[in-house]
């Protein structure tokens, strides 16, 4: 054979092993273990060739890197099923070596599919990688459900910093309480309260792990600090009446009508001077006076002894929020000191509920004098003198008007 021949043959030979399997020069498709041989015999050596065969081209393209191509080869079915896991596992590695991880958990549900043992092995590789936080939106709860300890993992993994702890809360609130034990995680955040690393979205991710956890009056107790709305229906929902001794400011701060109602109606739980007691120490960015208003205003409705150690305080609330309460109030409450009465509405220039103070207290010519002096209305003094049934008063309004003819002619 001369030389031209050899390489003429060498070259064909080279087309028919190294081109693309299935392309029109690949001199068809073979069934394995059916593919034709090639011997190449020198003086010194022969060597036996067969064919290039999928797999070859896919460890091919995988050792110069081209895994996405690796990949969509073995889903197009060129290779074995099983081949998935090993090119999954070689793009996934490539990937996490380029730090390209969020790309990588994207991909998971795609290449680890319905294996728990993948799943969870890739679970404690990001968790190594302290990269869990990007693949916790991907993790299976179902087909697969993994073992407890891989969630546990994943919640615990994202209240290590301030950036993941909405992530936390919304995966708590969506993933089946049934998938983990909620103390691992409770654990890990309890040591953060009151600590500056502590935020809202921690905090209540925490009282959800509470509820959870069946400890609903740790959980009330956050839910009452963060304001949650839905706080009366978790106190009724969980007979927690007796645990909301401390939390009374926060709850008038939520809804001052509903957490009236709510000490109202268990005031034999929450007495009233657990009540104004909690009021008067608030805080000075509430408005408390406001609050112990509402809140003695309505216990008055209910039971007019109820809150009779505070009818002076009461006075002072109805001259600043509801002056037109204040004659109703004096009418009918009798455990208020008459001095502290007058003192108020003189300052306030409440002319009516002074002449009611006055004849309260016995003076009644002063207040006829100030119904005639300062209201200027002869109807009222002759309603006041007539309740009062005493001729004498009768003189002194005679008196008083002759000084006063303007009132009586008109």
């Amino acid at each position: 054979m001369d030389i031209s021949s050899l390489f003429t043959g060498i070259s064909i030979m080279r087309e028919l092993l190294f081109c693309d399997p299935g392309s029109s020069n690949a001199g068809g498709q073979w069934a394995a273990g059916d593919e034709p041989l090639y011997y190449i015999v020198s003086p010194k050596d022969i060597v036996v060739a067969k064919p290039r065969d999928t797999e070859d081209h896919i460890a091919w393209l995988l050792q110069h890197g081209w895994h996405e191509k690796a990949l969509a080869a073995v889903e197009a079915g060129q290779g074995r099923t099983e081949l998935l896991d090993e090119v999954g596992t070689r793009y996934l590695d490539h990937l996490i070596i380029e730090r390209k991880y969020a790309e990588a958990a994207q991909l998971c549900p795609k290449l680890l599919r319905g294996s728990p043992s993948a799943w969870e092995r890739w679970v404690f590789h990001f968790a190594h990688l302290r990269q869990l936080p990007v693949l916790i939106p991907y993790i299976p709860i179902e087909n697969p459900q993994l073992s407890d300890t891989a969630y546990e993992v994943a919640l615990v993994a994202l209240t290590t910093n301030a950036s993941f702890h909405e992530l936390l809360l919304t995966t708590i609130k969506s993933w089946p309480p049934t998938l983990y034990s909620a103390s691992p995680v409770i654990s890990a955040i309890e040591p953060q309260l009151n600590s500056s690393s502590m935020t809202n979205s921690l905090k209540e991710a925490l009282a959800e792990l509470y509820v959870i956890n069946s400890q609903y009056e740790k959980a009330l107790s956050l839910f009452a600090e963060l304001l949650k709305p839905e706080v009366f229906e978790f106190i009724e929902k969980h007979s927690l009446h007796d645990a909301i001794h401390d939390k009374v400011v926060n709850l008038m701060l939520l809804d001052c009508k509903r957490a009236v109602h709510l000490l109202i109606q268990h005031r034999d739980i929450i007495p009233p001077y657990e009540v104004v007691e909690q009021l008067l120490h608030a805080s000075k960015s509430c408005d408390k006076k406001y609050l112990l208003h509402q809140y003695l205003h309505a216990l008055f409705e209910v039971d007019i002894h109820a809150g009779k150690d505070y009818h002076d305080m009461q006075l002072e609330l109805y001259a600043d929020y509801e002056p037109r309460m204040l004659l109703p109030f004096l009418r009918t409450s009798q455990h208020y000191r008459l001095d502290k009465a007058y003192e108020i509405f003189a300052q306030k220039e409440f002319v009516k509920e002074q002449v009611f103070v006055l004849g309260r207290m016995g003076n009644a010519k002063e207040a006829l004098s100030t119904i005639i002096n300062k209201l200027e209305d002869i109807q009222e003094a002759v309603e006041f003198v007539t309740e009062q049934h005493d001729d004498e008063l009768w003189d002194e309004l005679i008196r008083q008007c002759l000084q006063k003819p303007e009132m009586v002619i008109e």
